[in-house]
């Protein structure tokens, strides 16, 4: 890190925290992030052409930080973002989320006396 100047580090870690993914997704709102992705994961290719999730993951970006920065640092932050990474890891998440509310419901509907205990993630036979 910088040692010779105070500002120098805030300037820093301020872009760290403005263009790493844990911290863009924070930033966004990590409840957010997860309905742009979960959004992709049940809407049609064609629904997802006309606006992508990289491009809903810039928008709310931006609505967070419009107040706090100039055009040309948004300009610049938004080229350095790792949108595509951050759209990838949140679209895998969502997609392991559908895929056990798939298996829930399969098993709920299974005459073998199998739960889902969605809290831990865990099948259990019913005594």
């Amino acid at each position: 890190l910088h040692v010779r100047s105070r500002r120098q580090r805030q300037m820093c870690i301020r872009d760290r925290i403005l263009t790493d993914k844990k911290s863009i997704a924070k930033l966004i709102g990590l409840d957010i992030v997860a309905e742009i992705a979960d959004d992709y994961t049940y809407q049609t290719d064609a629904e997802n052409a006309k606006y992508t999730p990289v491009d809903a993951l810039k928008d709310a970006w931006f609505d967070e930080v419009e107040d706090q920065l100039n055009s040309y640092q948004i300009a610049e932050y938004l080229g350095r973002v790792d949108w595509n990474g951050i759209a990838e890891d949140a679209i895998n998440a969502a997609e392991e989320r559908r895929d056990a509310e798939e298996e829930a419901r399969e098993y709920e509907d299974n005459p073998d006396n199998w739960i889902y205990d969605k809290e831990t993630g865990v099948w259990d036979e019913r005594y």
